[in-house]
């Protein structure tokens, strides 16, 4: 289970008016490796050297609400000021549920905000679904001692 993802050290669920969907699978790597083993003339088979991990993109369901459309317009800037801090790159993390100390691990990537999609409004005005897309530049996620892990 996730419990939250981070954005540039930012928790996403603790931006006023921003409230986080589901995150069960969005999270998980595919964890693909991109580009070719090599062949060496004259050798058997292919040179085992590792190959990076491909990135990929996901999103992050988001409802902003507000009680007010002053209010929705207010979540929304502050939920694209924490998109903007970085100017599009920065550090992801997705934190764990976990049987560790605390009771929660953070795994990280390098990632890229992609952009939002999917906006629908509802009628009142007052409450705004996108998606969040990101790019995992890593293609993978580190445990903080530096374990690449899957998914």
């Amino acid at each position: 289970m996730i419990s939250t993802l981070l954005w540039a050290g930012t928790d996403l669920r603790n931006i006023a008016g921003v409230h986080v969907g589901d995150l069960a699978t969005a999270l998980y790597a595919p964890m693909t490796r991109r580009g070719n083993d090599e062949v060496i003339p004259g050798r058997d088979g292919a040179l085992g050297a590792p190959l990076p991990f491909d990135s990929y993109q996901f999103t992050v369901p988001v409802l902003v609400v507000g009680n007010t459309e002053a209010d929705l317009h207010g979540a929304l800037l502050g939920l694209g000021a924490v998109l903007r801090t970085t100017g599009g790159l920065g550090l992801l993390t997705r934190r764990l549920v976990s049987n560790d100390p605390g009771g929660l691990t953070d795994y990280t990537a390098q990632g890229r905000f992609a952009g939002l999609s999917g906006f629908t409004r509802d009628d009142t005005g007052r409450q705004l679904a996108a998606d969040l897309l990101f790019t995992n530049l890593s293609g993978g996620w580190q445990r903080a001692d530096g374990v690449w892990v899957w998914p």
